[in-house]
């Protein structure tokens, strides 16, 4: 997440977007210095039979930080779309839509006071068949709604007593079950992030919480065990040698120090994460963003915890151990963008690949793509490009080799171009499927929404005071597995599962 004094002044000139096939090459992309490169590309979006086709477009207000999540509401057996949007600026607004997978019809709308920067987790907390939705945005805003009325089934109660601490931002929830046992499926969720701080100065720590997914109440809430912020959506995982419940979560931000850490599950439940174990130290003055993706590179049934540092490292880490199997470094860099899980090169080990901007916030000048073997660490692939990056990679097999490519959008902080490109690891070639004036911070989905053996992308992006999502179809086969199609993984949950 952007720090509110950062965000607070972001602006774009209003233009009219500008589309761009797959067949051309940007030098507003590539720069003088990649000429010869983007001339030299091999355009594997086309050479793959990528069409991109647009099938709707659905403007709405405000901009959009919440990621797509996709799930049929209306019971027409195509997946439909939902997402958080919102404005930090005075008067703050927000909401949350549902629109139809087919058409992009609106079908419903929930008013929230405030924007919405978490994403959308999907769970059932009603009798029918649909999915219902939690998501969260700042100054302890969270909310659960029925998936299929599009009313409202419980608003969290900011006014419970944090400490001497007031709610900060919400980020995105996970279903752990039913921990109070009352029937319904409970959940986890990180909250901290002052957004009405300017950055260095001093700020609260963060908390994890667990709520009642019924009602939304508190059943614990355990600060940060180095009273550090937090950015990061904590994630719970299963240690395979002793059936243990894990939770990694992460402290620290875009200019405070902060580190990567584990903890028991119970702890949470008690309310005490005191004895968290750290796995990942700070370097500097920045800390960990972006949640982990989370792999079985060993093959031992627990999965490794992968991550993108803010002060650019990724990393792999050995679930069952806690210690560092590989990592790499990238120079200057900063992220805001977890890793992706694919299969890139000729083993069965997943693989990783990773996006950096290169500076220091805000002034980044370009950004710098990596695909990493995940048995080895081994770099598979590197490129630079003239756009810094926001939001995370998706890893999908479009060219039906079995090996999966990356689509990804880069975006301007400010003024400038939105491109979305297609990147081909193996072949170590890239294409670009969109360029317009825009911004993109929310991640997109890859998915086959209709059941019709054919993937369907959904993006979103914003201008001005407007936002686009837009579903557009890719012309392949869908393949036997979708390895990385969301934000926090193709089942929502960081976790792997191809």
């Amino acid at each position: 997440m952007l720090p509110a004094a950062t965000l607070n002044h972001l602006t774009i000139v209003a233009s009219s977007a500008r589309l761009r096939t797959c067949v051309e090459v940007s030098r507003s992309l590539f720069g003088v210095r990649h000429v010869m490169f983007g001339l030299m590309l091999s355009l594997v979006g086309c050479s793959a039979g990528v069409s991109f086709d647009s099938t709707w477009e659905a403007v709405d207000d405000h901009r959009i930080f919440s990621s797509i999540r996709a799930t049929d509401l209306n019971g027409d057996g195509i997946r439909d779309v939902v997402v958080g949007h919102g404005k930090e600026t005075l008067p703050k607004e927000g909401f949350v839509t549902a629109r139809d997978g087919a058409s992009g019809a609106l079908l419903w709308r929930i008013e929230t006071g405030d924007e919405m920067v978490g994403s959308a987790a999907l769970g059932h907390l009603t009798d029918d068949d649909a999915a219902d939705i939690v998501i969260g945005g700042r100054d302890g805003k969270l909310y659960a709604i029925d998936g299929t009325a599009g009313r409202l089934l419980w608003e969290f109660n900011a006014d419970v007593p944090l400490g001497q601490e007031r709610w900060l931002n919400f980020y995105t929830p996970q279903f752990v079950g039913d921990v109070d046992e009352d029937g319904h499926p409970d959940l986890l969720v990180a909250n901290g992030g002052d957004s009405g701080l300017p950055p260095f100065f001093p700020r609260p720590p963060g908390h994890l919480v667990l709520l009642s997914g019924a009602s939304g109440g508190v059943l614990s809430v355990s600060q940060t065990p180095d009273a550090a912020e937090t950015y990061m959506s904590a994630l719970p995982y299963r240690r395979a040698s002793d059936d243990v419940d894990l939770v990694v979560f992460g402290t620290g931000g875009e200019t405070k120090a902060g580190s990567l850490w584990v903890v028991d599950f119970d702890e949470v439940l008690r309310g005490d994460i005191g004895s968290a174990i750290q796995i990942i130290a700070p370097l500097a003055d920045r800390g960990m963003v972006a949640p982990p993706s989370l792999v079985d590179l060993t093959n031992d049934g627990t999965p490794e915890i992968v991550i993108a540092t803010f002060d650019g490292r990724l990393i792999a880490i050995d679930g069952e151990t806690l210690d560092a199997i590989w990592a790499v470094e990238v120079d200057e860099a900063e992220t805001w963008a977890s890793p992706a899980i694919g299969f890139f090169d000729d083993d069965s080990v997943p693989d990783v690949f990773a996006a950096f901007s290169i500076g220091r916030l805000p002034d980044y000048r370009e950004s710098v793509l990596v695909a990493v073997s995940g048995a080895t660490g081994k770099e598979l692939w590197r490129q630079t490009f003239e756009q810094p990056i926001v939001t995370s990679p998706l890893a999908v097999d479009v060219s039906g080799d079995g090996k999966d490519e990356i689509i990804i959008a880069l975006s301007p902080l400010f003024t400038g171009d939105q491109v979305v490109l297609l990147v081909d690891p193996d072949r170590r070639d890239s294409s670009m499927l969109i360029e317009r004036t825009a911004r993109s911070f929310g991640t997109g989905l890859v998915a086959d929404l209709d059941g019709d053996g054919s993937i369907e992308y959904v993006g979103s992006s914003f201008d001005g005071d407007n936002s686009l999502i837009e579903r557009r179809d890719l012309g392949v086969p869908t393949p036997d597995r979708i390895s990385w199609g969301a934000y926090l993984g193709t089942d929502y949950d960081g976790a792997f599962g191809g």
